[in-house]
């Protein structure tokens, strides 16, 4: 019997040992992956580092002159990191969007959790007020929360108080009780429901009006058909669409009017609202 429970220990330990330099040798292969790979994916990045963003420039190369309607173009995530705020900013980006989650008592500029492979310090995410000052250029700053807990909501609402702004904030949620008790809290403010398919959408499109303490909508663009754009405005909603890219489809949702386009494309920020230059 000693010999068969020293066997167990022994095989625990050994389990043990074996998972924890398992996850230390993932944690370095994303890393060197994250060095050396300029394909390395956009999730094992933000897993690894926080980091997620892509910015790309496409101008329209079309020959038919682009008339494109008035609309706010917000860059997509670009608050998150410094360096794509700066980029987006030299294109004269009037919208800024920052995704918001709350870690350890802290409001963080990132889209994921850290992962739990790597230390902590390697999380190179930027805190909340250090994202507003590289954000402070923005005239619109679109806040896409993550964490939706009480003790999240209360941290944002003592920190955006703290902040007197002329930017207009955009609030995003899934979540309609958090947008109402943000909205009850911070006035000035305007309050986004983020919707994720087709289907949401055609559920709200079944009552009369819009939802107590909901502005608009933030939407998959390719849900938006005519139809529902015409409807969604009709029970009085503002509507974001994301992520666009294309020129053509920028140019059709605005002419729907949509309210709101976020983009990864820079070349948008470039366009005039009146023909594009030939």
């Amino acid at each position: 019997m000693p010999k068969t429970g020293e066997t167990l220990t022994d095989r625990r330990i050994i389990k043990r040992t074996t998972i924890r330099i398992a996850r230390l040798a993932l944690a370095m292969s994303l890393a060197m992956a994250m060095t050396i790979g300029k394909d390395f994916s956009l999730e094992a990045r933000q897993a690894v580092f926080g980091q997620r963003q892509i910015q790309f420039y496409v101008p329209y190369s079309g020959s038919t002159p682009v008339y494109l309607p008035p609309v706010l173009l917000v860059a997509h995530n670009a608050g998150n990191q410094e360096s794509t705020a700066r980029r987006a900013l030299g294109h004269q980006s009037a919208g800024m969007e920052i995704d918001i989650r709350y870690e350890g008592g802290v409001l963080y500029a990132t889209h994921s959790a850290p992962s739990s492979l790597v230390p902590t310090r390697a999380w190179q995410v930027p805190r909340l007020g250090e994202a507003f000052g590289y954000t402070a250029g923005a005239t619109v700053l679109k806040l896409d929360l993550k964490s939706t807990g009480q003790s999240a909501l209360d941290s944002l609402v003592r920190f955006v108080d703290g902040r007197p702004t002329d930017q207009q904030i955009i609030f995003v949620s899934k979540h309609q009780d958090a947008l109402i008790y943000l909205g009850s809290e911070l006035d000035d403010t305007l309050a986004f429901l983020s919707v994720g398919s087709a289907a949401e959408v055609d559920a709200l499109l079944e009552q009369d009006g819009r939802l107590d303490g909901v502005d608009g909508l933030s939407i998959p663009e390719w849900t938006l058909t005519p139809e529902r754009v015409i409807q969604l405005k009709e029970r009085g909603y503002l509507i974001d669409a994301w992520t666009v890219n294309d020129v053509e489809r920028l140019v059709e949702l605005a002419a729907l009017g949509v309210d709101v386009i976020t983009t990864d494309n820079l070349a948008f920020f470039d366009m005039a609202s009146g023909p594009a230059e030939s």
